[in-house]
C-alpha cells in the first residue's frame, strides 16, 4: 500500500481486497451466496490441480540429473502455491471470513498436539497426530462476524 509517506507491505487479505475492488468483485457477501461459494471452490480445485502438476514435476526432477531446468520448475511450483493461497483468500474475503484470525486459532490448536511427554507424535507418513492435550480451534467468534441473512 502506498501513500505520500512511502509504501508498506499489504497483508494477503488486503491484497485480495484490492484485487476484488479493482475487478468489481464484492466482498463480505456472507453465507448466503451459493454462486460465490461454488466459484470459490471451483477456483480452489483448479489451482490445486495446477499445484499438483508442479509437485509431480518437482518429484520427477528430484530423480533426474541436476540441470538449469530445476530452477524453472521451482518457480512454477512457487507461483502455483501462491495462486492457491490467493484463491483461498479470495473465497474467504468473498464470504467475509477473517481467515488470518482463523489461522491464528488453528495454529494455537495445532501446537496443542504434542504428546504427554511434550514431543510430537507422527503418523508413518509424517503427519502430526493429536496428543492428549489437543483442543479444537475456536471458530465461533470468527464465524459470528460474517454477515448472515435471516
Amino acid at each position: 500500500m502506498c501513500n505520500d509517506h512511502g509504501c508498506t507491505m499489504m497483508t494477503p487479505a488486503q491484497m485480495v481486497d484490492e484485487f476484488m475492488k479493482v475487478f468489481g468483485q464484492p466482498t463480505m457477501q456472507g453465507w448466503d451466496d451459493p454462486v460465490g461459494l461454488q466459484l470459490g471452490m471451483n477456483l480452489i480445485r483448479e489451482e490445486c490441480e495446477e499445484l499438483d502438476a508442479e509437485v509431480q514435476a518437482l518429484i520427477k526432477a528430484y530423480h533426474a540429473p541436476r540441470d538449469c531446468n530445476h530452477q524453472l520448475i521451482r518457480e512454477h511450483f512457487t507461483k502455483e502455491l501462491g495462486d492457491l493461497l490467493f484463491v483461498v483468500y479470495w473465497l474467504a474475503r468473498k464470504v467475509g471470513v477473517d481467515v488470518d484470525s482463523a489461522m491464528f486459532s488453528i495454529w494455537q490448536s495445532n501446537l496443542s498436539k504434542l504428546g504427554a511427554d511434550g514431543k510430537p507424535l507422527y503418523r508413518e507418513d509424517g503427519k502430526v497426530l493429536k496428543g492428549p492435550h489437543y483442543f479444537e480451534p475456536d471458530m465461533k467468534p470468527i464465524v459470528q462476524k460474517v454477515p448472515c441473512e435471516a
